[in-house]
């Protein structure tokens, strides 16, 4: 098996990792099922500048991302647990997301015409390592996919923006979750 077949296995196993944990942690932690009317977002402007299309996930496929150059995903699996996750490649739009700092305000465009701003409170980095575990970046330890899911995820209403992090040439050397609370109204 060459190096090549050897990664693409890696990665394999790290999606499926992934999604496992991300739905052990959706069964552990669950929220309120949403109506089946609740808005979805259309669209996210960044304090960057950027305003970004949002793209909805198909049914039944957590791991799908847009790979247009100037949209978010909508993450389903976040929905579930009542908060607005979106996803985006960091070749793409994701790289915006990166250029957020502690304080600055983004604004979610739902379907149904209302908008809403959050203010960004933290950002969470972890390298991916070859186990199917995570490196936090900011304390030093080792978690679990459950765990860097719940940390991202899970909580009091918020909205996440995830995308990898590149470095030593690999574009999906790390995750870069950048989490944003809701302002008063």
């Amino acid at each position: 098996m060459n190096a090549q077949e050897r990664f693409s296995i890696k990665v394999k196993s790290l999606v499926l990792g992934a999604m496992v944990a991300a739905l052990f942690a959706a069964l552990l932690f669950p929220a309120p099922a949403l109506a089946a009317s609740a808005p979805l977002a259309s669209s996210v402007t960044l304090s960057t500048g950027s305003a970004l299309s949002v793209v909805q996930q198909p049914q039944n496929d957590p791991r799908f991302v847009s790979r247009e150059k100037n949209a978010a995903t909508q993450f389903s699996m976040a929905a579930k647990l009542g908060n607005v996750g979106l996803l985006a490649h960091n070749t793409l739009a994701g790289a915006q997301f990166g250029k957020l700092a502690l304080g600055d305000k983004l604004t979610v465009s739902y379907s149904d015409g209302r908008t809403e701003t959050f203010v960004v409170t933290a950002a969470l980095r972890y390298q991916v390592l070859p186990n199917g575990k995570y490196l936090d970046l900011s304390s030093g330890a080792t978690q679990s996919a459950g765990d860097v899911f719940h940390a991202a995820y899970g909580g009091a209403y918020h909205l996440t923006l995830q995308t990898c992090i590149t470095a030593d040439g690999n574009n999906e050397w790390g995750r870069l979750f950048i989490i944003a609370q809701p302002m008063a109204q």
